[in-house]
């Protein structure tokens, strides 16, 4: 009988013992949520602008590159990039180059499709670069286009003069305005030699250059 007591007694201390470690054991799962919770809470990175703060210094010190100061004014609704006030919250928004290949024509660094349409701010980016443009232009030429059209390949502007991504000039530029994609964008290269003057643009103020 003190032999059947004892077993008794150690099956239900084996029992109790294996529902106390069950906690533990899901503890692990939680300590995973929180590691990709911070994980997406460093992807969305906000910062708060200080006195002296330029998009173009921001952009070099989190970006690593002052071109992509375009970037952070779309991210951050900032119609015109000369104007940040001290203070206000930024969200630091980064975009790499290199891994937008999507875009039609053959260039230097690739073949790439091209598609036109309603385009977003990476897709001006990614059309910019199919037609030959300079990588290191690619931001400030969609915040011009951003300004221009709203990324709208049928844009048309000042009374019908106007067309395209680019907003290209008819009277000014006679062949150069076209509504086709890779044609807009070409011809804005041309213009603007190639991301070095967007003095032609009256939007280019808004995109601090």
């Amino acid at each position: 009988m003190l032999r059947k007591w004892v077993t008794a007694i150690i099956i239900v201390l084996t029992t109790m013992a294996l529902f106390m470690t069950m906690p533990q054991a899901s503890a692990a799962p939680q300590a995973v949520t929180a590691h990709i919770s911070q994980a997406q809470a460093q992807r969305q990175h906000w910062i708060t602008i200080r006195r002296g703060d330029t998009l173009s210094a921001l952009a070099r010190r989190y970006c690593g590159h002052a071109n992509e100061f375009p970037v952070l004014a779309w991210a951050n609704h900032i119609r015109n990039a000369n104007r940040i006030y001290a203070g206000a919250r930024l969200r630091i928004v980064c975009r790499h180059l290199a891994r937008t290949r999507t875009v039609r024509g053959r260039t230097h660094s690739g073949t790439y499709r091209v598609s036109g349409g309603h385009l977003s701010y990476s897709g001006l980016e990614r059309l910019w670069i199919a037609a030959g443009g300079a990588r290191w232009a690619a931001p400030t030429a969609a915040c011009i286009a951003e300004h221009e059209s709203s990324g709208r390949q049928y844009a048309v502007g000042d009374h019908g003069a106007s067309i395209g991504y680019w907003q290209i000039n008819r009277p000014t530029w006679g062949r150069l305005a076209t509504f086709s994609a890779y044609g807009n964008a070409r011809a804005a290269i041309t213009i603007s030699h190639n991301g070095r003057d967007w003095s032609p643009w009256s939007t280019h103020a808004m995109c601090g250059v």
